[in-house]
């Protein structure tokens, strides 16, 4: 008996493997998304945003012939640049769909943050211009986590309820360990040209008939300081093979799924979490800075059922899908904060 569940069992890898090699059947990979999406990357002319990891650099650069002649000095400007850069970049993030973070408390919020972040290395290079060596240095602030830009901006604002309002909230139904975890993807490609989605620290998702489905206050803290409130993305796959969708009928899926149960029970290896992909279209965007994504009133009704369920909502698994930017740099905002105790040369 033993042989004979080996040998079918032999044989079911056999057709597996052809299934996997002719592309009809969704390999391992579907366990991660690091094959399925790509950073969005901000740019601007002093530095970058990577919208997906949650990262602000801030480039600055130095020359030694206008530091006394001495490498040393060159790249301490170098840094000093570097962290302004940071900060002005920082400055002309949205926050919601009204808001941008330099207009609030008319600066007097920034200033106060700029004692708070704490910028991280990333790079220093020297380089040669026109026969001039000069040291250029990147450094790098995170958004989220308990250092993060979003963690240390709730927490100043809490103390400053005149100027913002709304909170995360303390869930206090624990994380659930599940192999699968399932994430949202808003796939915001299809928009007219004047309504593509733009990135925000605190987005919405709304019905179309106007309910909001997510919104900074309905989020769990320890969720929103861990990951954000949404992360964005590029890729060109297509919705279905996002969500891990194929050709073959469930009776062929499950009895394949069978033989992978089989062989994971032999080799009795733990199981890797994996991410569900809910994949569902933004028809529009709202606010003054378009961050706000709306989605069909039946998208709608499915997606309050996941987040009874899952969490999913709540515990701030989101992913936005842009579209790819079209080369250009921006500029960034120079706030009249700079005026006062940062150079701006």
């Amino acid at each position: 008996m033993m042989l004979k569940n080996k040998f079918a069992l032999k044989n079911g890898y056999v057709i597996l493997l052809v299934f996997i090699a002719a592309g009809i059947f969704p390999s391992d990979s579907r366990s991660t998304d690091n094959d399925k999406f790509s950073p969005y990357i901000e740019r601007f002319s002093n530095g970058r945003i990577d919208w997906d990891n949650g990262m602000i650099y801030g480039i600055g650069k130095a020359y030694p012939d206008m530091n006394d002649g001495s490498r040393a000095m060159a790249a301490r400007a170098a840094r000093v640049t570097a962290m302004q850069s940071i900060l002005k970049i920082s400055a002309g993030v949205n926050l919601d769909d009204q808001t941008v973070l330099d207009q609030l408390g008319k600066g007097q919020v920034l200033i106060h943050l700029k004692a708070l972040i704490r910028p991280i290395d990333h790079s220093s290079e020297w380089k040669t211009e026109n026969n001039r060596p000069y040291i250029e240095i990147t450094l790098k602030t995170p958004i989220s986590g308990v250092e993060g830009l979003t963690a240390k901006l709730l927490g100043h604002l809490k103390n400053n309820t005149d100027i913002w309002h709304d909170f995360p909230k303390k869930i206090i139904a624990p994380e659930k360990e599940e192999d699968v975890e399932s994430w949202l993807v808003i796939d915001a490609r299809g928009l007219a040209r004047g309504k593509s989605i733009q990135p925000a620290l605190f987005p919405k998702i709304k019905s179309e008939t106007g309910e909001t489905l997510y919104e900074l206050k309905t989020v769990d803290e320890k969720a929103l300081q861990n990951r954000g409130m949404a992360r964005y993305v590029v890729t060109d796959e297509s919705k279905e093979h996002i969500e891990g969708q194929t050709n073959l009928s469930k009776e062929l899926l499950y009895a394949i799924q069978k033989l992978i149960s089989a062989k994971e029970a032999l080799a009795d290896e733990k199981k890797k979490k994996r991410s569900r992909f809910i994949v569902k279209d933004a028809i529009e965007t709202e606010g003054i800075s378009k961050v706000n994504l709306i989605i069909s009133k039946d998208d709608a009704s499915q997606l309050k059922a996941e987040d009874a369920s899952s969490m999913i909502l709540k515990k701030c698994r989101i992913i936005v899908i842009v579209n790819s930017p079209i080369g250009g740099i921006k500029g960034c905002l120079d706030p009249l904060f700079f005026l006062s105790g940062i150079d701006r040369s």
